[in-house]
Order: structure tokens, then sequence, then C-alpha cells
């Protein structure tokens, strides 16, 4: 048999042998489902409570957005989002759906610094300015789920503050 047919032999049985893939463990983190929403400071997260400042901030490639750090348990990712900014008086600044590929932190959360809610009004005047928002309660509420039906509810009343840098 020549060296050719050998070797494509050996590799043949070095494939077969190895069989299917292993399904990789969900990537979730342990405990009941939840979901919360904070800011880092120096590297240490500090969730919003009712009331806490939420810094509108002028997007790189445009728009208004409040971004805190969203962080789940006992949801796996990739999750679902399902996220609405409201003003108190019923006005809806912003809502938008998205699945997001979470990471595991030190202390066993699930976490994203990329999530971001729009700041706009309403149509028809949503290219008017957000400026009459600042110092304004909004109540940001956010749903996650993932493929196995696991999933957690947050709604949480913020004030908006206008971020020093905006525009």
């Amino acid at each position: 048999m020549s060296i050719g047919r050998k070797c494509l032999l050996a590799c043949g049985v070095v494939l077969i042998a190895c069989g299917e893939p292993h399904q990789a463990e969900p990537n979730i983190a342990p405990g009941k489902a939840q979901v919360a929403l904070g800011y880092l400071h120096e590297g240490e997260f500090s969730a919003c409570e009712t009331g806490s400042d939420a810094h509108v901030i002028w997007g790189a490639q445009g728009g208004t957005w409040v971004m805190p750090v969203l962080r789940t348990r006992g949801v796996a990712s990739p999750t679902r989002v399902e996220a609405s900014l409201t003003l108190t008086d019923g006005e809806r600044l912003g809502e938008f759906e998205f699945t997001y590929e979470l990471s595991m932190t030190s202390d066993e959360w699930l976490e994203t610094e990329l999530f971001r809610i729009p700041v706009q009004h309403a149509p028809p005047d949503q290219f008017e300015s957000i400026a009459d928002v600042y110092g304004q309660s909004a109540v940001v509420e956010v749903r996650i789920s993932d493929d196995e039906e696991r999933s957690a509810d947050l709604s949480l009343t913020i004030t908006l503050v206008e971020e020093a840098n905006a525009r």
C-alpha cells in the first residue's frame, strides 16, 4: 500500500474515532432567574435602585441613549432582551429587542456592557431636542429570556440626567 493511501486511511480512522462534537454546556450563571441593571465604577458593579440617575449619552454613531450594564442569573446566554423606557407621564422614549451573548463575571453573573436603550421623543416629535426630559422620572422595563423559556423581568423608575459630554 502506498504512503498516500496509508496516510489517508489513518486520517479517516482518526476522524471516525472522534465521533460527534461534544455539546457545550449552556452559558448560564447559577441561581434563580433574575435581571439587574447598574453601572461600573472602578470595575465594581453598582446596581440601579428606584430613583437612581441614568445618564443620557450621545452615541458614537449618533442618537441619545441610556447605557447601563445588564446582568443576569438563571437565564442562559445567548439571552433575548426586550426593553423599553417610558416617562412617568406615559410618553415612550425608546424600546428595542435584541439577543446578546453575555460573559461570565468573577462574581458569577452573566453581563454585557453593550446594553443600550434609545432616548428620543415619540413620533411625530422624534427629531426634537430631548433637553426637556432631563431631571424627569422614567420607567425602564426589561424582560430577558432564553431558548429554554427561562425568563426574568425588571421594572425600575430612574431619573434621566444629561451626561456632561452629551451634545
